[in-house]
């Protein structure tokens, strides 16, 4: 691809290492932790990325934008400022309200409450120190340190759950210590950005004005996305008729989903800073359409690999235990699949300021997604509120790319139908219990 080059090989070589620890975790967490337990645990993370976004506030999003058309690492300070105030707020009103009213009624320990708390903490303010280094373009470095911090994390979670007799515990510690190292590293290569002190008229009124404009609609985009994307165990814990039994198999399945998005965002990674340079509109619907024939190639596979091997998956990776997690992880992948589709088609918009667009078409969609969503769980199943989120995202994807041929943006849309053709193969496949 014509953007990638040796950049986009470093965060490749990273990736396989981390999907090496990946499937070695799973299979541990299958055997050692049972569903009702990762279900709590999972159901207690479930807000985590609520809580990102109002610290964030748009900001993380828009560092790179701001930070490539200036050139100005005030502009990085500015926004550390902000997220260092925000963070101690959030955290400290989630810990104390989740500590007295969710943890009883969902038998959550408080220290577990406590030590997740700590997590988003340290995970909010070390996201731009890390960022720098794509920032200058600093993928080997990038790529070093991701890779480090998944195999502290995995194996110091894979320690600590086969020796602790608390899992969830285990499950948090291994969470917490790893996001200790990034501090470290914060510490070491980008002090001045995590410990930032913003002088005030360092930056001029105008750009603070134009970074709050183009903040905040993505601020609510990523809150509607989270709804749209992420809330399938708060629907679930909600809605639905089952218990944490069920939220477990949807953790377990997501984990196999983190595996397959750890496997490509080296591509997505690159291709994130990338597409906010200068490079010809042409070139970027060339690219636009290689991702997504390579995207439609990755489901065929993975879906090929899961029909012809499901017996060694389960026994394997999710075990008896966790075997109603491979469905789950069927309709994941492919709404995966059409979420990442819609992502490529969202850039163009987003490199031309336009994210009032984006957020508009994405709160429409989000809101259709979470209440019949919702609707679905109370009335039917798991399966069919995962079918319906499924054609949302497709649906998404398409009313992009209709968009986007409005301003003469012309991607190929035979590409739309093959993939709206292997959405319905899925769901066939699924029906006819081969999957």
């Amino acid at each position: 691809m014509k953007l990638f080059d040796k950049d986009s090989l470093w965060i490749t070589i990273s990736n396989a290492i981390k999907l090496v620890f990946g499937f070695l975790i799973v299979p541990i967490i299958a055997r050692n932790v049972l569903p009702d337990q990762l279900g709590k645990l999972d159901l207690l993370m479930a807000y985590g990325p609520f809580i990102n976004q109002l610290i964030s506030m748009g900001l993380t999003n828009s560092s790179t934008k701001f930070y490539k058309a200036n050139n100005d690492v005030q502009v990085i300070k500015y926004m550390q400022v902000k997220i260092w105030i925000r963070s101690l707020i959030y955290v400290l009103l989630f810990w104390l309200g989740f500590s007295f009213f969710g943890a009883s009624r969902l038998d959550i320990p408080l220290i577990i409450v406590f030590l997740y708390s700590i997590s988003i903490l340290l995970e909010n303010i070390t996201f731009l120190p890390q960022n720098q280094f794509l920032n200058q373009n600093d993928f080997q470095k990038y790529a070093v340190v991701t890779t480090l911090h998944t195999i502290i994390r995995h194996s110091i979670t894979l320690l600590l759950v086969l020796v602790m007799p608390n899992k969830l515990i285990a499950l948090s510690l291994g969470l917490l210590l790893s996001n200790l190292y990034l501090v470290g590293v914060s510490l070491t290569y980008h002090k001045t950005i995590l410990l930032a002190k913003y002088q005030k008229e360092t930056l001029s009124r105008e750009l603070i004005d134009s970074i709050k404009k183009y903040s905040l609609p993505l601020f609510l985009l990523g809150i509607v996305g989270l709804l749209y994307q992420s809330s399938d165990r708060l629907l679930l814990s909600y809605f639905g008729k089952g218990n944490m039994v069920q939220i477990g198999y949807l953790g377990m399945a997501q984990r196999i989903i983190g595996l397959l998005t750890v496997g490509l965002s080296g591509l997505f990674t690159v291709w994130g800073i990338k597409a906010f340079e200068n490079y010809a509109d042409e070139i970027l619907i060339k690219e636009k359409e290689k991702f997504i024939i390579m995207m439609l190639l990755v489901l065929v596979a993975i879906m090929l690999g899961m029909v012809l091997f499901k017996p060694l998956i389960i026994k394997f990776l999710l075990t008896e235990t966790y075997r109603n997690s491979f469905t789950i992880s069927a309709l994941l992948i492919c709404t995966f699949v059409n979420n990442r589709i819609r992502e490529i088609l969202e850039k163009y918009f987003l490199k031309n300021g336009d994210t009032k667009l984006i957020t508009t078409i994405f709160t429409i969609f989000g809101v259709i997604s979470v209440l019949v969503s919702g609707a679905l769980l109370y009335f039917f199943d798991l399966q069919t509120m995962m079918i319906f989120r499924l054609f949302i995202a497709f649906f998404h994807a398409f009313t992009l790319f209709i968009y986007l041929r409005k301003v003469k943006q012309r991607v190929n849309p035979l590409l739309l139908g093959i993939n709206f053709g292997l959405c319905l193969a899925v769901i066939v496949i699924l029906r006819l219990g081969w999957l």
